[in-house]
């Protein structure tokens, strides 16, 4: 295992490999292992913030909205493609990301949308409309460590809202209805949890609440305070719809059926990678294959994680 500090040393280290597998490593919060055999490159001590551009905010605080979780870094939440709790309103990873800095397996350094000859004003390139070739940064969400090693990333934040609130609703059907009627109608909804009964249980207990025990959707609602209490009434004519027993399907191929997918959170891994080839079809896994070859032609990166 190495523990490198600055990108430099990434690439000097990847120089040094020599046909030996590496493995990226972060925080941990996948619960992801170093692939056996493999050098592990653990890139928590690469945490420095390298700039902020606060001119574009004035007079209001910043906060990068894609609710990491578990103490994620911001480069493993790119890596695994992460989703978040406030991706209703805010999104999930890609639409926040505008430029990655990416240490191939060959020690290359690569901008993914360009290198910026300034601070400032790289910010403001990324933030415009970029279609100068293929959406390369898009390219490294979910890649699992298996394209390269990301060092850097940078972020669009957000201004903080004014006033937020949180709304419960003791039911469980029609919360897919629910739900449809509310985004339809209210643009500031932050995030949208359920929570069955066995986490509202375990919340309850934790937090010494006196919650009811029963599957209960929670909506988050973002904006000033005069339209938060116009949201929070919408919200709650929504809420009075015809209740009744129902599920959620949990099933994979329910999931493909309804539109879904295999995977939420963590991308995919060792465990669902055997999914891919349904979910995608021979034509996109065969895409995805050609694209690693093209990128790590020795499979030196994360071998046999995704693919």
């Amino acid at each position: 295992m190495v523990w490198p500090h600055v990108v430099g040393q990434v690439q000097e280290l990847a120089a040094h490999c020599c046909y030996v597998p590496m493995v990226p490593f972060g925080i941990g919060s996948p619960c992801g292992a170093p692939w056996q055999g493999s050098i592990c490159f653990d890139l928590s001590h690469m945490d420095a913030v390298a700039e902020l551009s606060l001119e574009d905010f004035p007079g209001t605080g910043l906060w990068f909205p894609v609710d990491p979780g578990a103490n994620a870094s911001l480069c493993g939440m790119v890596a695994m493609g992460t989703l978040g709790t406030n991706m209703v309103c805010f999104g999930t990873m890609h639409p926040n990301v505008l430029n990655l800095h990416v240490v191939l397996s060959d020690r290359c350094l690569l901008h993914t949308a360009g290198a910026s000859p300034g601070g400032h004003r790289g910010v403001q390139v990324g933030l415009g409309k970029r279609m100068a070739g293929y959406d390369l940064t898009s390219l490294f969400m979910g890649s699992k460590g298996t394209l390269g090693f990301l060092t850097q990333a940078m972020l669009h934040l957000h201004s903080l809202p004014e006033a937020s609130a949180a709304t419960a609703f003791p039911s469980m059907q029609a919360v897919m209805d629910c739900t449809m009627q509310v985004l339809q109608t209210i643009t500031l909804v932050g995030r949208i949890e359920f929570l069955d009964e066995v986490m509202v249980g375990a919340c309850s207990s934790f937090n010494s609440m006196e919650l009811l025990v029963v599957p209960m959707p929670f909506l988050e609602l973002h904006g000033s305070w005069h339209g938060l209490a116009k949201q929070q009434r919408q919200t709650g004519r929504h809420s009075t719809s015809d209740w009744g027993p129902g599920g959620c399907p949990m099933d994979v191929d329910e999931c493909w059926w309804c539109g879904g997918t295999c995977t939420r959170e963590h991308s995919v891994g060792l465990g669902k990678r055997v999914l891919l080839l349904e979910e995608l079809g021979q034509e996109g896994l065969d895409t995805l294959c050609s694209i690693k070859d093209a990128l790590d032609p020795h499979n030196l990166m994360s071998p046999s994680r995704v693919l």
